[in-house]
């Protein structure tokens, strides 16, 4: 089974890759699908500084506790090889994952239905048109699991992080963009088990919890400093 993008969960269309993906596992015969997913998170930031986080893979160890290094060959582009290190789930095992990305796509405009966005905090809402429709922008950055145990089938796996950014009006007037991350880990194949599902969750949740905080630390000095300019 070859896997390029559309990816096997997607029909084709652009709409298939905004639908919201799910965590679990199922097993059919002597393959097991397993999906750790985390849900989709809200980033008070742009999707430009989330965006310039997860591309910058040579600045991975500064914020990333799931994936602690990452090498790319070249230019990341669809068929280059990246090569991630992850603390294992046994301490002091360290597990060197070789990938392949599918699909890279920087922030573009995308016009999606504000159903696959989460719910705002009081005094926030999305801006959206008559039809539900919001007007904002979207990234992807997905891979192929390229090692020797997937080229024999034992273990695929199709990693995904997507960002949607969506404009919000504020109560007081004003505007800002925020942005929705969500990434998952399909793992398809006779040892997906061996793939440990626990292991795998618990560090797309950790990294998704260290991207948030370091977005919005960098988006909260840009505002100051924009008050700081405002003042003077």
């Amino acid at each position: 089974m070859s896997w390029s993008s559309p990816p096997p969960w997607s029909n084709g269309d652009e709409a298939s890759y905004l639908k919201p993906r799910q965590k679990t596992t199922r097993v059919s015969g002597e393959t097991q699908h397993s999906v750790p997913a985390v849900d989709p998170t809200l980033i008070h930031a742009p999707i430009s500084t989330v965006w310039t986080l997860i591309h910058s893979f040579d600045r991975y160890s500064e914020w990333n506790p799931f994936i602690r290094h990452a090498w790319v060959d070249g230019n990341p582009t669809p068929g280059k090889r990246i090569t991630c290190v992850l603390p294992g789930p046994i301490w002091p095992l360290w597990i060197f994952s070789p990938e392949t990305f599918t699909r890279i796509e920087p922030p573009r405009e995308l016009a999606f239905p504000s159903s696959h966005l989460p719910p705002l905090p009081e005094g926030m809402s999305y801006v959206q048109d008559e039809n539900g429709t919001v007007h904002g922008r979207a990234a992807w950055m997905e891979f192929i699991f390229d090692s020797i145990i997937a080229k024999l089938n034992l273990v695929r796996s199709f990693r995904v992080q997507r960002m949607l950014e969506a404009p919000v009006a504020l109560a007081n007037g004003g505007k800002r963009a925020v942005t929705v991350y969500e990434t998952w880990d399909d793992l398809y194949g006779p040892a997906a088990h061996l793939a440990f599902f626990g292991w795998c969750q618990s560090g797309l949740e950790a990294q998704t919890a260290k991207l948030k905080a370091r977005a919005e630390e960098i988006e909260s000095k840009v505002d100051e400093k924009d008050i700081q300019q405002q003042t003077v």
